[in-house]
């Protein structure tokens, strides 16, 4: 198999939804841009979400005493290999965690405050990589031909991949972690199975006139989607249109699903529970 090399970073995340292509063309126009050119500031947002998220998370994950500053010490001079920004990293926290520990602090202070210093360190490595990095690329950033992260691209690199390893191995495979997104999982899919009854009973009816069936529990389910989603659904699929009206009956769920938080997930979820459903 022949390899094709890295992914052009155009090309790693979803742009907008197919039923959105009149305000992605407009604002493409507006702006200067073309289909799959990026902005300049799309490579610092990137950046910016690669910096705080790598490290941030492996934070989290100790402060949750999953795992110990040590831990991530260990791990950074076992993987970063002769990286020059990673070893300097790990020689200023194991001088860190040798400083407090001589002060006596306790082993949860200890790994609070070293982690916060290693965070100060992570992420001012990291944005002076960045600034070097958009420097110098800066004519093909503005031309929409540079085709790597900013951060792929940097000094930083090694860094950020090796803390993004360490998460996916110490923080998204913990159990606790595991356990609370298998929490997440079933409540969300719980709540989308009883909305697109509802959903569903309505497409029926807007596209034929009449429903199968006089189903109270349905009709209360799509009551539950916020007015601005139900009335802008509507118009679509009564409007005619390339995109079939099932299209935009699978976008409403998703987009009423998606700016759900979380309590107000479980509040809709128990509030379809308390009610019998007879489908």
């Amino acid at each position: 198999m022949q390899n094709k090399g890295p992914v052009n970073c155009t090309q790693k995340k979803i742009g907008f939804f197919e039923s959105e292509r009149d305000i992605a063309d407009a604002m493409f126009a507006a702006v200067g841009l073309r289909e799959g050119q990026r902005h300049p500031l799309a490579f610092l947002m990137e950046a910016c979400d690669d910096i705080c998220y790598s490290m941030i998370d492996a934070e989290d994950v100790i402060k949750k005493c999953i795992v110990s500053v040590q831990d991530l010490i260990s791990y950074l001079k076992t993987q970063g290999g002769s990286d020059p920004e990673v070893n300097r990293i790990v020689a200023n926290a194991e001088s860190y965690f040798d400083e407090y520990r001589s002060l006596g602090l306790s082993s949860s202070e200890i790994n609070d405050v070293t982690t916060q210093r290693i965070r100060v360190d992570v992420v001012g490595s990291c944005l002076d990589a960045t600034f070097e990095e958009f420097v110098k690329h800066e004519g093909a950033i503005l031309t929409g031909t540079h085709g790597t992260s900013l951060i792929d691209g940097s000094s930083a690199a090694t860094l950020v991949k090796v803390l993004k390893d360490f998460d996916r191995l110490h923080a998204y495979s913990a159990r606790p972690v595991r356990q609370l997104e298998l929490k997440g999982y079933n409540a969300i899919r719980e709540v989308m199975s009883q909305l697109w009854k509802g959903i569903e009973r309505r497409e029926c009816q807007l596209l034929n006139g009449s429903v199968p069936t006089r189903d109270p529990y349905s009709k209360y389910t799509y009551s539950r989607v916020s007015e601005g989603y139900r009335r802008a659904y509507e118009s679509r699929v009564k409007k005619p249109g390339s995109l079939a009206p099932r299209y935009y009956s699978l976008q409403l769920l998703c987009d009423m699903v998606s700016g759900m938080t979380d309590n107000y997930l479980l509040e809709v979820r128990d509030d379809f529970r308390s009610y019998k459903d007879g489908a």
